[in-house]
């Protein structure tokens, strides 16, 4: 077996990396891969609880969204051509 140490360090004899690099290669072609992960279970209800909050959030400030629209339309304050505007601009990109 050879360790290299540093930029031409060899410890333990046999033939510097360079010379051995192939046969390296060829070797670990022959390794099959066994890497895993493991995850907790306190990990994985972590994740759960975060995309819920994550997906309660989004939920209510649509929520808000909608119930701010309601409210403008029934006062009859609703910025109709405001925001038509503003989509025709930003298709007319596309365009």
């Amino acid at each position: 077996m050879t360790v290299t140490l540093g930029v031409g360090q060899v410890v333990g004899g046999g033939t510097p990396p360079a010379a051995s690099a192939g046969r390296l290669r060829d070797s670990a072609a022959e390794i099959p891969s066994t890497d895993s992960v493991d995850i907790s279970p306190a990990a994985d209800a972590a994740a759960a609880a975060a995309r819920i909050a994550a997906k309660e959030a989004a939920e209510e400030v649509r929520r808000e969204a909608i119930e701010r629209a309601r409210k403008q339309i029934q006062e009859g304050t609703y910025r109709m051509q405001e925001i038509v505007g503003y989509v025709a601009q930003r298709i007319g990109r596309f365009m």
